[in-house]
């Protein structure tokens, strides 16, 4: 939050300071943070967070992987996502409500996987790297 607000400070300086106004009139500028866990949706995004680790939900079972696992994203190839050092994420039941848990299950056959775009539902920023 305090990243936000410096953000906020210093470009309302900079727009402020212009000879020539790149906003007319009055504005409300507002800074927002994407969120611990955002979810990825465009090609530009998977290439701006290429490197980092995410989540990933498909429609059907990867490999041994099954439908909800993390890695690092490597990038992009031909409508597919590359996954790097993949792992499958367990879900379990806690007080009758679906709680994703961060145990991740050992794997250490497969270096990396290949999905496609189609079959992913969701994948998200992992919230703990």
């Amino acid at each position: 939050m305090e990243d936000c607000e410096q953000v906020s400070r210093q470009l309302e300086e900079v727009l402020d300071s212009q000879s020539l106004p790149l906003v007319k009139g009055s504005y409300l500028l507002e800074v927002q943070s994407p969120g611990i866990n955002r979810e990825l949706k465009s090609e530009k995004e998977f290439q701006i967070f290429a490197g980092h680790m995410v989540e990933v939900k498909s429609r059907e079972s990867i490999a041994e992987l099954g439908c909800c696992f993390q890695g690092r994203l490597l990038g992009t190839s031909q409508h597919c996502l590359i996954i790097g050092n993949p792992q499958p994420i367990s879900q379990g039941q806690h007080r009758g409500q679906l709680q994703r848990k961060t145990k991740v299950v050992q794997q250490d056959t497969i270096i990396q996987v290949e999905v496609e775009l189609s079959k992913i539902i969701s994948i998200c920023l992992h919230p703990c790297m």
